[in-house]
């Protein structure tokens, strides 16, 4: 469940936006369920033409059932900043970031992680390889549009974060960024990351995305793939709506099935097995299907989480930038969605190997 709301004042070139998502989520374990709602704010401020300040938090409340037998539940909370950041627009084709950002690295941590906008509510299996565990850095950023013309267009990311264990800026000492190349005629995305741990046990991390939605056409997909010294993966994450039958408007039409795969590797001896501890190498694989079924009520469909289109204005891509637009963030869409996941050597706990965690999921069947 996602709710978009906005507040607007004053002069419309320099008022404040706050726009963001309401989730509530349950997870049921042998006949004992939690509930999980939360509220993701998140704040763009431009102060003149050039200067912005952007910034998302997480205000999240946690109802467990209390354990042995007793009647009731726990009750936690939480409330921390996601990302707090300055952008200061320095030309056409640079914009200079510094704070506490999203690490550039794929596609997933920066475009589709917010709950308004994800198709499906776990993200993907490899969402930790290449953004450092905590998908934050601390430090400065370039960014922008290199190239862009009528039939292409090229945008970078560069970053280096410090190391930091504050409670609200958790980042690890790390560098990296992003290419991406768009086909404005083919609606084509491809790109590459890099990243490299230079803390404790230093690590390269290297992955690619494809991003393609055909013109005139209902069809979507997404793609990622990334590897790190210790495992490596990818997911491939489909929808159609059928406008065979009436159009999008139809009562058809607006049925979004949702399809996803996925695969992680362990790809060395140095990560351990969390359910079964050995003395050797053990060659683990996990993968998902995914699949989900969306009724849309709302015309605005799909903008939200298409391949960004490069501008000149050398702004960088951003939450804000993707929950304004008509999309998913939107709609009121009540949907089922259901989960089936093969494991082999280990289930249903996690794989862990330092920097990167591998969670293999076990099946299940939830409606939001």
């Amino acid at each position: 469940m996602a709710v978009l709301f906005a507040t607007q004042y004053g002069n419309a070139q320099d008022t404040p936006l706050i726009s963001g998502g309401v989730g509530f989520f349950t997870n049921t374990t042998a006949g004992r369920t939690s509930y999980l709602p939360i509220i993701s704010p998140v704040l763009a401020a431009p102060i003149g033409d050039h200067f912005l300040i952007e910034s998302r938090a997480t205000l999240l409340e946690d109802f467990t059932p209390k354990a042995d037998g007793q009647s009731g539940y726990d009750h936690s909370h939480f409330i921390g900043l996601t990302y707090l950041q300055g952008d200061y627009i320095v030309s056409p084709h640079v914009t200079v970031v510094g704070g506490s950002f999203l690490t550039p690295f794929g596609t997933y941590n920066e475009r589709l992680s917010p709950i308004w906008i994800n198709n499906l509510q776990d993200g993907p299996l490899i969402q930790t390889l290449g953004v450092m565990t905590t998908g934050v850095g601390l430090g400065g950023q370039l960014r922008g549009s290199a190239i862009s013309r009528h039939n292409f267009s090229i945008d970078y990311a560069a970053y280096f974060s410090t190391r930091s264990g504050n409670e609200q800026f958790n980042s690890k000492r790390s560098s990296g960024g992003r290419v991406s190349l768009y086909l404005p005629e083919k609606r084509l995305e491809v790109g590459f990351s890099y990243g490299r741990l230079l803390q404790g046990t230093q690590e390269n991390f290297y992955g690619t995305h494809v991003w393609w939605e055909p013109k005139d056409s209902a069809f979507r997909l997404r793609s990622e793939w990334a590897r790190g010294q210790h495992a490596q993966g990818y997911w491939v994450e489909a929808d159609y709506r059928p406008t065979n039958f009436g159009g999008l408007n139809s009562w058809i039409g607006r049925l979004e099935p949702i399809f996803r795969i996925q695969q992680t590797f362990r790809i060395d001896s140095v990560a351990t097995i969390v359910c079964q501890p050995s003395t050797h190498s053990v060659q683990t694989s996990a993968w998902t299907i995914t699949y989900r079924t969306i009724r849309e009520f709302s015309q605005a469909i799909r903008d939200s989480s298409r391949p960004a289109e490069m501008s000149t204005s050398g702004r960088p891509e951003s939450y804000i930038g993707s929950s304004s637009r008509p999309g998913k963030e939107n709609n009121n869409e009540p949907d089922t969605s259901s989960r089936l996941c093969f494991w082999s050597k280990c289930a249903p706990y996690a794989v862990s190997s330092g920097a990167n965690s591998t969670s293999i999921e076990s099946a299940s069947l939830r409606a939001r």
